[in-house]
């Protein structure tokens, strides 16, 4: 069973940066009805596009650096730092060496990176807690990010409607006053093939016939095997089975009725299926707010990018709360968490320019 319980760590702060480039449904090509009908649907019109050049880790940068300054943490104070993405700067080195230095960390803070999607954030989460569960380190920084835009097909309408980019920072460290915090996580690999980036791993290297963009056997979407291809419809039925579940497990083991829970932060995955866990679930729209028309679906920083964003909203939001997280999606693999947040800093939204 992927669950978890802790008792000494806390949220300290959350930073977000984006891309300052917005790019808008009209500036997509392709068929204006198609484009129209899916962003209906998703509930999507304008998502952030990092530029050429542009990586996940600058965008994380960014977002550490206003963090680290805003709750006040000295730099040699972060015993370990996270990075969790799905576009690495290289394939090798990991990306968290890459930024502990670009951050200027000690050479005593342990650095690695996490290959996850859109459930991510709420398994960072849970492993930075128990990073602190034991004796030793005290502070952590999870670095979350994706560019999910430049793993797509220009010819993908859906794929280039949904997908957004952004990079977030999350300061964790102990604390003997936390409040309890529950984690619950599962993963069905039956769902694997169903978001995948066929070549450019191992299992399959890269070559020129890898390259080429070809009508796709499934949706006949001209892209290649080094491009995303997403089953919308095989991930949907995934998720209707697993995420309510995991809702009313995280209840169960917490003992908190869903509907006491101040606000449920789902993954930004799509307005439908947001609109569907909520009917479902019996959450009141009220308290799953939603970001998804702005930013679109950025995948595994999409969590921290709202908790942002929904303060710069509504600033005077009480700093006491419980929070439901709930992440989904590519793997396939889900997670969730709930936990009484305490006054945490939340650093404005940045928009970067290269």
């Amino acid at each position: 069973m992927g669950y978890r319980r802790f008792h000494n760590a806390r949220i300290a702060g959350v930073s977000a940066a984006v891309p300052e480039h917005v790019r808008r449904n009209e500036d997509i090509a392709g068929d204006p009805v198609e484009i129209g009908r899916t962003a209906k649907l998703c509930g999507i019109q304008a998502r952030h596009v990092a530029p050429d050049g542009m990586c996940a880790s600058d965008l994380c940068y960014v977002a550490a650096e206003r963090l680290l300054e805003s709750v006040g943490w000295e730099k040699d104070s972060v015993d370990a730092l996270i990075f969790l993405s799905q576009t690495p700067d290289y394939v090798v080195p990991a990306t968290s060496c890459v930024l502990q230095r670009r951050l200027g960390l000690s050479f005593q803070c342990a650095a690695f990176d996490i290959t996850l999607g859109c459930s991510g954030y709420v398994y960072g989460l849970m492993v930075a807690f128990g990073l602190l569960a034991k004796e030793g380190m005290r502070r952590v920084l999870l670095l979350v990010g994706d560019t999910p835009s430049k793993l797509i097909s220009p010819h993908d309408i859906p794929a280039n409607i949904l997908f957004g980019d952004a990079g977030t920072a999350t300061a964790i460290e102990y604390s003997e006053d936390a409040a309890e915090s529950f984690f619950f996580a599962g993963t069905n690999g039956a769902g694997s093939d169903s978001l995948i980036i066929e070549a450019g791993g191992f299992r399959q290297p890269r070559t020129v016939e890898s390259a080429e963009r070809r009508p796709h056997p499934q949706d006949k979407v001209l892209r290649s095997q080094e491009e995303l291809y997403m089953d919308g419809s095989a991930v949907f039925g995934l998720t209707l089975n697993h995420v309510p579940e995991l809702v009313q497990q995280l209840s169960t083991i917490s003992g908190w009725p869903v509907q006491s829970v101040d606000r449920w932060l789902f993954h930004q995955a799509n307005k439908f299926m947001l609109d569907y866990f909520s009917k479902k679930i019996g959450i009141a729209p009220e308290k799953m707010p939603s970001n998804i028309d702005r930013f679109g679906n950025t995948s595994p920083p999409s969590i921290p990018l709202m908790m942002v964003t929904e303060h710069d909203a509504d600033a005077s939001r009480p700093a006491r709360e419980t929070l439901g997280m709930v992440g989904f999606g590519v793997g396939f693999s889900w997670g969730g968490a709930l936990l009484r947040q305490a006054d945490p800093v939340m650093v404005p939204l940045v928009y970067h320019r290269q």
